[in-house]
């Protein structure tokens, strides 16, 4: 059987700094960090993505919308270039030479109504046209017209679009008839009779196509619109930032999108756009994103919040438990956190405490045990000099009344008695022990019939070796009191190698294995279960002394006897 021991192992202590972040706190941190670079790059992809996508359907929208305008406008002006095609061309025309050439008369009055019928049937089947006139160049006048011209006619007042060719278009403009203010289109063809005189021609669009194409796709939100001629000089406005008859520059605009649409003719459409309306769809997404910014801090702080209360709240627990660890368990096992894994590390914690407070009670009763020991010691022990000295008297009156025996027996136990009472060292040398046993045996033959042999390997070693003090006599006594048969004999053997082997045999009556096994179930906390006080000592103090660097073992047989092995580190006493 080994016994072993280690020495307690000691720790460097110094100042414990305290972490700058708390649990909590880096929780926190680590998840509100986590979750900006993680909804920073999707706002940022999004805001992209979104702003984009906004860009793309404003912008098409608008230039959709330019684009209507300036179609509808060049079908407007086509079809003015058509009726003013027929007017010049045709019975139109021959209605109109056969008018200059005809005598005042029936005749002229015959051409007079057929131009006027010419005129009448083209403007009601287009519905697009609106005012005709013939004008002749110089007159105040109109030769002949389709209703009532409310002043002459300057063409030179009039804002020009375009010329090609033969024809110039004008407007948008105030309607020349007195039957409306409204805006038009007008278009001034030239007309060259076979005499060499020149006419003019003048075609207005009808009443309502210019309000329809201003007012296109707009719906409640009406836009400023502006017309270029092909030099790129404003025909046309409906905003007062920007005149008529000055060159259109964007350098110029404050608070406005422009959106140009340029028409194969060379004029242009520009239609202006408030920024606040532009801007209007892409400030409702910031909100909406706004919204959902804010919604998700919101859940975030939850968030972090329930996993705060999943993790810091258990450990709360956990410092509870710890700070109440010497205190009763309660009987419903406590808090629970409701998460497996912390109730089970709460169940494994209650185990531990327990286990503890078992070892607390076991040291307290350890150490109430050696207290008492202590205290027993000190009632058993005698004045060693009242001992010695009446030891000495005895000695003396023995020799007085010539007792040699008597003599001897007091002299022997005069020396074991001072060796045993030595109180100023606690180790001893092997040489010592044998000493000691020499002096014990001699007592015990006065009552006991056997005899003692000691030997030792090598035989001239000086046995100079620190050891335990009384770890041999305990043994020879557990041999002549529990082992005794007549004739019996005690034999110590102490064998010197790299360690140091020491025998205590008996040719006694030996154990049996129960006794056997008994013994060997020594509890240095229990040493009747063993073989006694005597034999509890010996194993506790070679425990103690080589710290597990000693061990022992036991045999014995019924009928033939019992050896104690002790093997015991080769230390040399610092005495010698």
């Amino acid at each position: 059987m080994f016994a072993s021991g280690k020495a307690g192992r000691k720790w460097k202590e110094g100042p414990v700094k305290k972490p700058s972040l708390n649990l909590k706190q880096r929780i926190s941190l680590v998840f509100i960090c986590c979750l900006l670079l993680i909804f920073g790059g999707i706002m940022s992809i999004s805001n992209y993505s979104i702003q984009s996508i906004l860009e793309n359907k404003i912008e098409t929208g608008y230039e959709n919308t330019a684009n209507q305008l300036c179609l509808m406008m060049e079908n407007t002006i086509s079809n003015m270039n058509h009726v003013s095609q027929l007017l010049v061309v045709g019975s139109a025309a021959e209605y109109l030479e056969g008018y200059f050439h005809a005598e005042p008369g029936y005749d002229k009055i015959r051409y007079s109504d057929s131009v006027r019928e010419q005129m009448a049937v083209l403007t009601f089947t287009n519905p697009t046209i609106g005012l005709t006139a013939y004008l002749s160049p110089g007159e105040d006048k109109p030769l002949f017209t389709t209703g009532t011209i409310r002043d002459k006619v300057d063409l030179d007042q009039m804002p020009l679009l375009m010329e090609s060719g033969t024809i110039r278009y004008y407007g948008p403009m105030q309607s020349l008839s007195q039957a409306t203010d409204r805006t038009v289109l007008a278009a001034v063809r030239s007309v060259q009779l076979s005499d060499g005189q020149e006419l003019l021609l003048y075609v207005e669009s009808a009443f309502h196509v210019v309000d329809d194409i201003l007012e296109a796709n707009q719906g409640q939100e009406r836009f400023p619109i502006l017309f270029l001629d092909p030099q790129g000089t404003i025909t046309y406005s409906e905003s007062e930032s920007f005149a008529t008859g000055i060159p259109f520059s964007e350098e110029d605009l404050t608070g406005f999108y422009p959106f140009r649409v340029k028409a194969n003719q060379g004029w242009e459409v520009v239609m202006l756009v408030p920024e606040g309306i532009y801007m209007q769809e892409r400030n409702q997404w910031i909100e909406s994103l706004a919204v959902f910014c804010v919604v998700i801090v919101i859940f975030c702080a939850v968030m972090v919040w329930m996993l705060w209360r999943m993790i810091y709240r258990p450990l709360g627990i956990f410092e509870r438990r710890m700070s109440t660890v010497l205190e009763e368990a309660p009987a419903s096992g406590g808090e629970k956190t409701n998460i497996a894994e912390y109730d089970e590390l709460l169940e494994k914690f209650e185990e531990m405490r327990g286990e503890i407070r078992r070892m607390i009670q076991e040291i307290s009763v350890a150490e109430q045990r050696r207290a008492d020991l202590e205290v027993e010691k000190l009632r058993y022990q005698i004045n060693p000099h009242f001992l010695m000295n009446t030891l000495n008297t005895v000695h003396w009156m023995a020799l007085m009344n010539n007792q040699d025996d008597i003599d001897h027996t007091v002299q022997s136990l005069n020396r074991l008695l001072l060796y045993n009472l030595n109180k100023q060292n606690r180790e001893a040398t092997l040489a010592d022990e044998v000493m000691a046993i020499r002096e014990y045996l001699a007592l015990q033959q006065v009552r006991y019939d056997f005899s003692f042999v000691c030997t030792q390997e090598p035989p001239d070693d000086p046995l100079a070796y620190a050891c335990p003090k009384f770890i041999l006599q305990p043994l020879v006594e557990n041999a002549l009191y529990h082992g005794y048969s007549k004739d019996m004999t005690v034999s110590l053997r102490i064998r010197v190698t790299d360690r140091i082997e020491v025998t205590v045999a008996d040719n006694g009556n030996g154990m049996t294995p129960e006794q056997l096994e008994k013994m060997c179930s020594l509890k240095e906390d229990s040493p009747e279960e063993g073989l006694g006080i005597g034999f509890s000592y010996v194993i506790r103090s070679i425990h103690r002394r080589y710290h597990g660097k000693a061990d022992w073992s036991v045999e014995s047989r019924l009928g033939e006897g019992t050896a104690v092995h002790l093997y015991l580190p080769k230390e040399v006493a610092k005495s010698c």
